[in-house]
């Protein structure tokens, strides 16, 4: 062989390797995974709220998370969405006021050790959500980790409510749960959902029972949603089981919301639920009615009415805390101005007062509990103002 032929040769040789080589990191690269798609977002909310009780211990009672008295961080949040095809992650930092009254405080408590994790309220106090879902290619998506309830009409953040404030709906109910819920597609409009979780605000198990739930969600695309829960299991600690027996609580919430004309919204809720155990028949009843009116490109007025009426079988022992004050009921009406100079951020000027048919509010200086030294209640009504800020990405 000629050394002309063997350059030659080469050259091919050369030429072809290169073509497989090209062509080969063309494939590598159409079959690499792709980057999943993050997406980062955050809101801030802070408030400065006045009570004309003046209550000396700056409460506002019966309130979920807002204070008496001064400016206040409410809740500082980053959320951060994480997507890849069908699997997604979703995680909510939080810090604050709401961080800090969101969890139970009656969690079990688990001080933990060396090879053990400890459990109590504090130890979900910086986050609000951290799930994951995977969604299969039938409609249906399975969701598992901590995620907010279905129950009520009213969420934690401000931006995505119509008033500062929540209503006392919202201070009587389920907050968050930890669990898995699977969501099927039934149409555009219509979603079933089923709920297996710790139970009622229950970040860690607390009776070795789950509870479980049923939703049926719906959604027409142009503003118009609703939702019907049903929530059921043994909402009772271990250490309840002797005075109350292993009862199971059966909660309904229903909600809808829907626009009238371009202008102006109007949403209605409500829940009622019992539990019958050892020391009688519990159960309660919750309405609400909201109203919202574009006033101006960038201001709305909305109103709110809300109504929560509690009965105990044994009114030293309430499922909530209207019963042990000689109270059964408790309302409330709101009114907010809520001005957008921007699409991010909101300024809220509220007014609101609560009433009830007994002692659950705090005046001035309260007198305080012979036994505990604790403040006693000693006022059945409370008028709040309060202004806020709050923009979210």
């Amino acid at each position: 062989m000629t050394k002309s032929v063997m350059r030659k040769s080469l050259m091919v040789l050369t030429v072809a390797a290169g073509s497989f080589a090209a062509e080969g990191l063309a494939l590598a690269d159409d079959a690499a995974p792709a980057s999943p798609e993050v997406k980062v977002g955050g809101w801030i909310e802070t408030y400065y709220s006045f009570n004309t009780n003046r209550p000396a211990n700056g409460i506002n009672s019966v309130r979920a998370f807002d204070i008496h008295d001064g400016f206040n961080l409410q809740n500082a949040a980053l959320d951060v969405d994480v997507k890849k095809g069908a699997d997604t992650i979703k995680v909510t930092f939080q810090s604050g006021n709401l961080g800090v009254n969101t969890y139970d405080p009656l969690e079990p408590t688990a001080v933990g050790t060396a090879y053990t994790a400890s459990t109590g309220a504090n130890a979900l106090r910086y986050l609000q959500q951290a799930y994951a879902s995977h969604a299969f290619d039938n409609g249906l998506t399975v969701t598992a980790g901590l995620f907010a309830t279905p129950v009520g009409y009213e969420t934690y953040n401000v931006k995505d409510n119509w008033n500062w404030t929540r209503a006392s709906t919202f201070y009587f109910l389920t907050y968050y749960h930890v669990g898995a819920k699977a969501a099927y597609a039934l149409s555009k409009e219509w979603t079933a959902s089923a709920y297996l979780m710790n139970g009622w605000n229950n970040g860690f198990e607390t009776n070795a029972t789950p509870s479980g739930a049923l939703q049926l969600g719906f959604d027409n695309g142009s503003g118009t949603t609703a939702s019907v829960v049903y929530l059921v299991g043994n909402e009772r600690k271990r250490t309840e089981s002797e005075d109350f027996g292993k009862p199971l609580r059966h909660l309904v919430d229903a909600w809808v919301t829907t626009p009238i004309g371009e202008n102006f919204a109007v949403g209605l809720h409500a829940d009622t639920g019992m539990e019958s155990n050892k020391k009688g028949d519990y159960s309660w009843l919750a309405t609400a009615a909201y109203a919202r009116a574009k006033v101006a490109p960038w201001a709305y007025v909305a109103a709110r009415g809300d109504y929560f009426k509690e009965s105990a079988g044994d009114p030293t022992a309430p499922m909530f805390f209207l019963s042990a004050n000689g109270a059964k009921a408790i309302g409330s009406g709101t009114l907010t101005l809520d001005v957008r100079p921007t699409e991010s951020t909101s300024f809220r000027l509220e007014a609101r007062h609560d009433v009830s048919d007994g002692d659950v509010f705090f005046k001035k200086t309260p007198p305080k509990d012979a036994t505990t030294g604790s403040d006693v209640f000693n006022a059945d009504s409370q008028t709040t103002i309060l202004l806020g800020m709050n923009t979210a990405f």
